[in-house]
């Protein structure tokens, strides 16, 4: 995404198309939603990243909560 924003000259990707192997973790996905692309295709969900051993739904469980409950200031 980066290579393609600076050869756009622009942090927006509104005309392209984001492949990924799985679906974004959040770090990745606040950085889709930033950019904008037309469409995100993936080939694995988040659940079949936990069973490889990557697994980030704590943060997405942490995200739903009022921030000042949070685990993480």
């Amino acid at each position: 995404m980066r290579d393609a924003c600076k050869s756009l000259g622009h942090f927006q990707l509104e005309d392209c198309e984001v492949y990924s192997s799985c679906e974004p973790c959040p770090m990745c996905l606040g950085a889709i939603y930033w950019a904008r692309p037309k469409r995100v295709f993936f080939a694995n969900t988040r659940k079949d990243a936990a069973n490889a051993g990557f697994d980030d739904d704590f943060i997405y469980q942490d995200s739903r909560l009022p921030l000042k409950t949070g685990k993480y200031p």
